[in-house]
């Protein structure tokens, strides 16, 4: 699934929306009646100066009483709260979704969870791992620990990556957690001594293989190419759905990777484009007539690369990219396979209400299918 846009500027992996987190600590002060500022900045990983700040705001907001040292909770503002019908769970119950990036992809997929949570009355902590596994596994141990959140959404960096460390620790901790967690873009497989498995939901990219390659061949194409990152877990499924594909429909097909970052970071512009060049010179050679490209960034660079050469998309080659975040802003705008990222967030928010509310059911993972989304950048050969 979707991984890493290398090139990225990492999101800090304490980063929190300040309304978030001000709820958090409010959560504190009503759990315990009296919060000190020292306890506030160590569990929410922040500067006692920004925990002072925050204990001021609710105070003047007149959620607590500011007092010297820390905050204690107003008389009267801390009911046994009441279950939300049809959830068996408490209404105002916090839920913790920890995810990879608040920047590409996931923000449709927050959204998601977001407006179910609305719908159910849950509170959500949201915070960003920035895809490594060690922020995933502190986070969550944060979250279990403060006993503020009745069940975690969790986006961790699996299948592991054999013998490294931060992988196994995570691995472990998911072997043995006992708090209601839903994994989201993800699914977690039996791994080595692991053999735990959890509720998912997740996007069928395999599906999105297979929908891309009958697209092309539909228009008539047989001559085709994929291109995709080698760092993120969505090019095997895709790639799996694409070789499936187009070796049921007869297709010449080739497949290409690249370990460059796109948008390249600084010093590292000439190695993405060199890469995109001679995937380009292999389909020129080749004869290919259409290409789908993963992610939405490196379709783009595509594009003003097939552009250079005086190619033109789609009456010279059809272009298919995959994700749907900013492929119709391009120019030309791009035929995208487009992952259903808010469904995502809602079945998962849904599936881990259901655990938080007692369900028994047997463990599930859920896929939902992508869509494609025509905008012209796909036409017959030679059109």
């Amino acid at each position: 699934m979707p991984s890493p846009m290398a090139g990225r500027r990492p999101v800090s992996s304490t980063r929190e929306l300040p309304a978030t987190r001000r709820e958090r600590i409010l959560a504190m002060v009503k759990q315990k009646g009296f919060t000190r500022i020292a306890e506030v900045a160590e569990t929410l990983g922040i500067s006692p100066i920004t925990a002072r700040r925050d204990i001021a705001q609710l105070t003047a907001d007149g959620l607590v009483q500011q007092e010297r040292g820390g905050a204690r909770a107003l008389p009267g503002t801390a009911p046994e709260p009441q279950s939300h019908p049809g959830t068996g769970i408490p209404a105002g119950a916090t839920v913790g979704l920890i995810v990879p990036s608040l920047r590409y992809y996931w923000p449709a997929v927050v959204r998601g969870v977001g407006a179910a949570a609305d719908s159910l009355g849950v509170r959500l902590l949201i915070q960003s791992s920035a895809y490594r596994p060690e922020d995933s596994l502190r986070q969550a141990r944060s979250m279990v620990g403060d006993g503020i959140v009745s069940g975690l959404l969790l986006a961790p960096e699996v299948p592991p990556t054999p013998g490294v460390e931060a992988h196994e620790d995570l691995l472990a901790f998911l072997e043995t957690i006992e708090l209601p967690t839903v994994l989201v873009e993800r699914a977690l497989r039996p791994h080595g001594s692991h053999g735990r498995t959890l509720d998912s939901a997740s996007s069928d990219h395999r599906m999105g293989g297979i929908i891309a390659a009958r697209h092309l061949a539909d228009l008539g194409h047989k001559h085709v190419a994929l291109f995709s990152h080698r760092s993120t877990p969505t090019q095997f499924p895709m790639r799996k759905g694409w070789e499936e594909a187009v070796d049921d429909l007869g297709l010449d097909s080739f497949s290409r990777t690249t370990s460059a970052s796109f948008p390249p970071t600084p010093g590292t512009e000439a190695a993405g484009v060199s890469d995109v060049d001679r995937f380009i010179d292999e389909c020129v050679k080749r004869g290919t007539t259409a290409l789908l490209a993963h992610s939405d960034e490196l379709a783009l660079t595509v594009v003003q690369r097939l552009m250079h050469r005086g190619l033109r998309v789609p009456a010279d080659i059809s272009v298919i990219a995959y994700d749907d975040e900013v492929a119709a802003l391009a120019r030309p705008a791009l035929t995208a396979i487009a992952p259903p990222k808010e469904a995502i967030g809602d079945m998962a928010l849904r599936m881990l209400v259901e655990r938080i509310g007692g369900s028994e059911r047997p463990i599930t993972s859920v896929e939902l299918q992508p869509s494609l989304i025509d905008r012209g950048s796909t036409a017959p050969p030679g059109a």
